[in-house]
Formats: structure tokens, C-alpha cells, sequence
């Protein structure tokens, strides 16, 4: 059973927040969201309640306080989810984002908002690579492309990477989604291109690029394309969403 203290001197707090944030990586690591339920309210409590000075950090600027902590987190849990399995592009990737993201927010309500958006990105197991392989090909595909969709990609790389045909690749996925290999990496690059248009400062340069497009012209050619509007009247239209 485990002690109750009453009470508790400022190190024994210290350490029951780290033994929680231990709990937290370990949570990410499994992606085990009824284990990290059980500690949220405890943690929120913690971060809100200011526990451990966490604000102070940076006097007279509790934001950049903030900011640091949550910079620092997020590479933490970037790192246990790859322990867990996520591939190594695609923890950079969501990394990167999310410190980019981190840096665009004005308030601390915001920057919570934004705390708790990424846990679950974290803790999501449908960004993992999976252990076993009985899923379908397109499945299979469709989790390659999601983790690997920021680098340079095409056909013949994946079906090298599942060991069958170009032509059986292509034949397969399109019947079982009905979509082109082409088209589902698109669709991947974009969903997340939007994301960073809604939600970030970033040029229409640096989000094609970094979102796996070679030629940011041709990004927001193919945008204005599927979308019926520009990015950046896009961004106008649906910034901070």
C-alpha cells in the first residue's frame, strides 16, 4: 500500500512529481492511456497549482517559464515514444512541430490547450510501428506513409519495403482504399500542412517543406487545387482553429 504523507516537506514533493512524470514517460512508452488517466488529474493539479516553481523559472516572465517546460517535456516524451516503438522520423518530426507550435502560443491557457493536444499525439498507438503483422497490406502501407510522410517517398521505396511488386502495391492498395499510393501520401502531407497553417507562425515555404513537399510553388499550386483556396487565405480563414 502506498504511504500516505501528510504534510509533505518540499523534497518529498519533489520527489512524488518525479516518480508521476516517470509514470507519465512510461505511459507514452506503452501508449497506455488508462495508465496516464490515472495520474492526469494529479499532474494538472501539480502544473496548474504551480508545484514546483515551474513559472519561476524565468523571473518576471512566467510564459517563457512555461514555454521552457514544456519545450523540455516535449522531447521527452518524443523520446519515449520512440522507446515505444514510433519511428525515428516521425518522432523528429512531431518534435519539431510541436516545439514550433510551443513557440507560436501567447498565453499559458493556450499553451496547456496545447499540452494536452500532444499527450495524446504521444500516447496515440496508431503512431507507432506495429509489432505484429497481420494486418492488411494497405493497412500497413497506410501506417508507413503516416510515419514517414515528411521524407521523400514513392512506390518503389515501399514496395521494396514490403517485399512485393510495384504493380501488386498499387493493385492491392487501390482496391482495398480506393485511393492511389500518390494520393494517400498527399492526403497525409496535407492534413498536416493544415494543421501548421491553423496553428502556427510558419511560412508557406517552411510548412511545405517540412511536411515532405520539394517545391513550395508546387505546394500551393496542388493546395489551391484540392482545397479551392490558397494556404495562406486558408490560414486567414481558419487561424488558431
Amino acid at each position: 500500500m502506498k504511504k500516505i504523507i501528510s504534510n509533505p516537506t518540499k523534497a518529498e514533493i519533489i520527489k512524488e512529481g518525479h516518480s508521476i512524470r516517470m509514470r507519465l514517460l512510461k505511459a507514452i512508452e506503452q501508449c497506455d492511456e488508462e495508465g496516464y488517466q490515472k495520474i492526469e488529474k494529479q499532474l494538472k493539479e501539480y502544473i496548474t497549482a504551480d508545484t514546483f516553481d515551474l513559472i519561476k523559472r524565468v523571473s518576471g516572465n512566467p510564459l517563457r517559464s512555461y514555454k521552457n517546460f514544456l519545450l523540455s517535456h516535449n522531447s521527452l516524451y518524443a523520446y519515449a515514444a520512440e522507446r515505444g516503438r514510433m519511428s525515428p522520423a516521425l518522432s523528429h518530426y512531431m518534435s519539431e512541430k510541436y516545439a514550433i507550435l510551443i513557440e507560436s502560443k501567447n498565453t499559458i491557457e493556450e499553451l496547456q490547450e496545447l499540452h494536452d493536444y500532444f499527450l495524446k499525439d504521444y500516447l496515440n498507438a496508431n503512431n507507432r510501428i506495429q509489432l505484429y503483422r497481420s494486418e492488411s497490406l494497405s493497412i500497413r502501407v497506410l501506417q508507413y506513409i503516416s510515419a514517414n510522410f515528411m521524407n521523400q517517398i514513392n512506390i518503389n521505396q515501399i514496395a521494396n519495403e514490403f517485399f512485393v511488386t510495384r504493380v501488386h502495391l498499387m493493385r492491392i492498395f487501390k482496391k482495398e482504399t480506393g485511393m492511389t499510393i500518390n494520393e494517400a501520401i498527399t492526403s497525409k502531407r496535407f492534413e498536416e500542412a493544415c494543421i501548421l497553417l491553423r496553428k502556427s507562425d510558419l511560412t508557406i515555404t517552411e510548412i511545405a517543406l517540412m511536411v515532405g513537399f520539394n517545391s513550395p510553388q508546387y505546394f500551393s499550386n496542388f493546395f489551391y487545387e484540392k482545397f479551392g483556396v490558397t494556404p495562406t487565405n486558408y490560414r486567414k480563414e481558419n487561424q488558431r482553429k
